[in-house]
């Protein structure tokens, strides 16, 4: 192929001295520099390199040339050829095309990149070009070894890659935004990309692709919808539902029933915090049109003061001072389940974990008395809890009369 590439665009000798410099080994004593013109030049006018690999290589482009018809042995090339034998190169070897990334190394067709170096030393070189044909190139484990090159054309490279280039639409996601781009490439080498305004089927594949990929986090969670998820889940649980039911697996696979009807398909953000939160808040409703009495938000003590439920641990829990608590004789229920209290002491420390308030009011709170009337002397501390009056401060107001 490179000896026909050479013969049909006027440069029969030189396609013949690069296919016998291909098949001879380097003799050229230039080994750290990669650059394919010099070792041409070596040839061309006799001087340079191990005289031995000199005429091999002059013998074996003879025989080359000998079975082309109409060119004689003598023929040579000129300076100005050798230095764009980059393109002959590249129309014979598309599949050694190498681009030139930002960081200096180069990615070939195949996606693995390589480098011009000398051990672990980047090597100077006339051949790093924006493009180049990495005639011998070691794949290496991360970054490879090109070892034998010739810089090419930008022009030129695209061209010879273009037989075996392909245009494919693709969205890229810039968190939750949705970016079009038509991308032409040869192998795993972006050619030319264009931004292209998709259409909301392919959208919904693209988002479909990375909810599978991803998973649930990649959505707009906040505290809000993640409170909302954890009281599904402990709706389902305490309803017998099947296990997994709501898990992010389950979420995931049904996408479309629930998250949907509140994706914004027509450009921008796909969703935001509150069109996720208005999703959940549907699917609950489909759960049970008296879902926020079932599993309320907040619980309001005797006191009067509202305190959240907090569903995240599996159980509805509620965090109180235990004087905002005296009153309540036994521990409320949720779909069944009693609420767990961690009750607090007046400096807001942790006192008492229970689930069943009853109990603790007639086992262990006598002991719990004694110990905070000596340390909190101020607060009130009376003796039946399950009767006395829930208070936010430090002790109850005085009633008139």
């Amino acid at each position: 192929m490179l000896v026909l590439r050479g013969s049909e665009t006027g440069a029969p000798a030189l396609g013949a001295a690069c296919a016998a410099l291909m098949e001879e080994r380097d003799g050229s004593e230039i080994a750290r520099d990669p650059d394919f013109r010099l070792r041409l030049e070596m040839i061309r006018t006799g001087s340079g390199g191990a005289g031995t690999w000199r005429a091999a290589v002059r013998a074996e482009m003879e025989r080359i040339l000998r079975r082309l018809p109409g060119v004689g042995v003598e023929a040579s090339w000129t300076a100005e050829q050798e230095a764009r034998v980059g393109s002959l190169l590249a129309g014979a070897f598309p599949d050694r095309l190498a681009r030139r990334e930002p960081d200096g190394t180069y990615r070939l067709v195949t996606g693995r990149v390589a480098g011009f170096s000398f051990g672990r030393h980047p090597v100077p070189t006339r051949a790093a070009g924006a493009w180049v044909v990495a005639l011998d190139a070691d794949p290496g484990e991360t970054t490879g070894i090109i070892r034998l090159a010739a810089p090419v054309e930008t022009e030129e490279a695209q061209r010879a890659l273009a037989f075996a280039a392909e245009e494919t639409a693709e969205i890229r996601w810039e968190g939750l935004v949705p970016r079009g781009m038509r991308v032409r490439r040869a192998g795993r080498l972006v050619l030319t990309e264009r931004p292209e305004r998709p259409a909301s089927a392919e959208i919904a594949a693209a988002f479909q692709e990375e909810l599978t990929r991803s998973g649930l986090a990649i959505l707009p969670w906040n505290r809000a919808s993640t409170r909302l998820l954890a009281r599904m889940r402990f709706h389902a649980r305490a309803a017998g539902k099947p296990q997994g039911e709501l898990s992010d697996q389950d979420l995931a696979a049904r996408w479309r029933e629930w998250l949907l009807p509140f994706l914004s398909l027509g450009g921008g953000q796909l969703i935001g915090a509150g069109g996720l939160h208005s999703a959940l808040a549907a699917l609950a409703s489909t759960v049970s049109g008296r879902f926020d009495q079932e599993v309320p938000e907040s619980l309001r003590l005797p006191n009067g003061a509202r305190r959240e439920i907090e569903y995240e641990g599996g159980e509805p829990a509620v965090e109180a001072r235990i004087q905002e608590v005296f009153g309540l004789a036994a521990s409320p229920r949720v779909c069944g389940v009693p609420i767990t209290f961690r009750l607090l002491s007046p400096a807001h420390r942790p006192l008492q974990v229970t689930r069943d308030l009853e109990n603790f009011w007639s086992t262990t709170y006598a002991e719990v008395r004694k110990e905070m009337r000596g340390r909190y002397p101020r607060h009130y501390w009376p003796e039946d809890p399950r009767t006395a009056e829930a208070i936010t401060g430090t002790r109850p107001k005085q009633r008139e009369g």
